[in-house]
């Protein structure tokens, strides 16, 4: 065999390998509504602020359960109680229904609620206390984590 046709039978080969790992690639990365991947949450943040004073509300649930409040004002943090596992784990399949798009809503007005998700990296949602355009999803998560509080 020819040098020459040992070189093509090589660009061949390493062009196909290529070819098949660029394709992978792809569709590997493509998904119209990205969420987080079924990823395990750390702990997730909600509450509330703005306003005349610019006072801002917190609540922390963590993995562990715990329940915590947090004031910005007196910046005091007091446990409100403790939630089971399986809350914790239910409160994870609906961030994990979350999609991209509703993940990245950043549209804080004077009076602004949050959700801040941490699963090794936070995601910070925000909107606006008049805000029709907010995604109904975040809504119906601010309103299911707001109940845990109040049980």
């Amino acid at each position: 065999m020819s040098e020459r046709k040992i070189y093509c039978l090589f660009i061949k080969k390493n062009l196909f390998v290529a070819s098949i790992a660029l394709v992978v690639l792809i569709l590997s990365n493509c998904s119209v509504n990205k969420s987080l991947n079924n990823k395990l949450v750390n702990e997730i943040t909600f509450g509330s602020g703005g306003g005349f004073t610019g006072a801002v509300i917190k609540y922390q649930i963590k993995s562990s359960g715990e329940i915590t409040k947090i004031n910005s004002i007196d910046n005091k943090t007091i446990l409100l109680k403790t939630i089971n596992k399986r809350k914790f784990r239910e409160i994870n399949k609906k961030v994990n229904k979350l999609t991209e798009t509703q993940l990245k809503y950043n549209q804080p007005e004077n009076i602004y609620y949050f959700i801040e998700i941490d699963n090794g990296v936070k995601t910070i949602i925000t909107w606006g206390e008049n805000n029709k355009e907010a995604p109904l999803e975040i809504k119906q998560l601010y309103a299911y984590l707001s109940t845990l509080i109040k049980e």
